[in-house]
């Protein structure tokens, strides 16, 4: 009977050792094949854009130059203006004046340089292409032409740059462009739009003063007539020019009747005692001394009762009330007078001011020739930004 091949050791183990070898080999492969992959992104996403962008900053990027001013808005120091604010003060306080303009003057210029408005006063669209659209302008760095006056503003917003400090209110402007004369001239016209805006706004302000002090100076004005046509018609009612002296002439009568009453009197009394009572001229006496007693009742009435519509209290309870009204008007009207004049005086004054704390120079050397630093930063920038990819690749791919 022949005998069976007998099976080697080796090859009879061989199929149990391959499920193990086989999924470890594949693992391997997957790692490296992911390594290689992590390799090739870094230098896809990292070292190669920073060695392009080194090689565009030091062989191919413009010089760009910087120009800066400092500016701050500041108000003329009258001495003649502190009655008016005292004027104004005062009629602010009984309801009649208006607010005091408030000083935010630095920050409507940093407003406005970082406009669209400011581009049409300094060029316009031409002017901007004329600095910022040279042939010597790199491309990346080179304004486009051909953009709307929003792309224009963007720009704009990218060349020049507006801040106030807070501490001392000068406001800080700095001008950056690929020439140094471009600087500089455009820092200058910068300078001179933003002061005409100033007085401009200071202009405006004083006329709106103006305007406000003349129709108060008109209300105040057509306060006193009215109150002067009251007046006017309570003496017509009463017949009474000046209720004050009509008392002090009835008063004086009044004393003058009782005087001649006494007199009188005293008269009928000592022909009675001396036995000439039945004297005709005794009842002539009495009769006297009646009309006079009659009389100074009857201007007693006219002088203290208040239930009398012409009594002189009356009359003088609302002249007195529309003298003292009349009076206050005046004075309003001297006050508003007062302001209205100073206002004028203002309007021909200029009040607003932008001082000039440091002039725009001629740039000597460009703000971009050492871009190591830049470098660097892309460089870790990129760096970090690679490195939260992989990490987020490698969780989800071992999950």
């Amino acid at each position: 009977m022949p005998k069976a091949p007998e099976i080697s050791p080796t090859r009879a183990a061989l199929p149990e050792q391959m499920p193990a070898t086989a999924p470890r080999q594949g693992k391997e492969t997957r790692r490296w094949r992911f390594s290689r992959l992590m390799g090739l992104s870094l230098l896809i996403c990292v070292i190669l854009p920073t060695l392009l962008f080194a090689y565009y900053t030091v062989f191919h990027r413009s010089p760009l130059y910087m120009s800066e001013a400092r500016l701050m808005v500041s108000s003329a120091d009258n001495s003649s203006n502190i009655s008016g604010a005292a004027l104004n003060s005062f009629v602010r306080k009984i309801g009649k004046g208006t607010s005091l303009p408030n000083h935010g003057d630095v920050y409507s210029a940093r407003d406005y340089i970082l406009s669209r408005n400011i581009i049409y006063e300094i060029g316009g669209k031409e002017r901007l292409i004329q600095v910022f659209s040279g042939a010597e302008t790199d491309a990346f760095s080179r304004l486009d032409p051909t953009g709307s006056i929003e792309d224009f503003w963007l720009y704009w917003q990218d060349r020049v740059t507006a801040y106030v400090d807070p501490t001392s209110d000068i406001l800080i402007v700095r001008v950056h462009a690929f020439q140094p004369e471009d600087a500089q001239k455009l820092m200058e016209d910068i300078v001179a739009s933003t002061e005409k805006l100033i007085n401009d706004m200071s202009v405006r302000r004083r006329q709106q003063a103006l305007e406000m002090a003349r129709a108060k100076v008109a209300e105040s004005l057509d306060e006193v007539a009215r109150t002067r046509a009251e007046m006017l018609e309570l003496q017509q009612e009463t017949g009474v020019i000046d209720p004050l002296k009509t008392a002090a002439q009835i008063t004086k009568l009044i004393s003058e009747l009782k005087l001649e009453r006494i007199e009188l009197e005293i008269d009928l009394s000592t022909r009675g005692s001396s036995g000439l009572r039945n004297d005709t001229r005794n009842q002539e006496t009495e009769y006297k001394i009646g009309a006079i007693s009659r009389q100074i009742e009857d201007l007693q009435g006219q002088l203290v009762n208040a239930g009398r519509a012409d009594s002189m209290i009356s009359v003088l309870r609302h002249y007195e009330l529309l003298a003292l009204n009349e009076e206050f008007q005046t004075q309003i009207y001297t006050i508003d007078r007062n302001a209205y004049e100073n206002a004028k005086r203002a309007l021909e004054e200029q009040q607003k001011y932008l001082s000039v704390i440091v002039k725009a120079l001629l740039p000597e050397k460009p703000i971009n020739t050492n871009p190591t630093r830049e470098i660097i930063m892309l460089f870790f920038a990129l760096l970090v930004l690679w490195g939260i990819v992989t990490l987020t690749v490698s969780a989800i791919r071992d999950r």
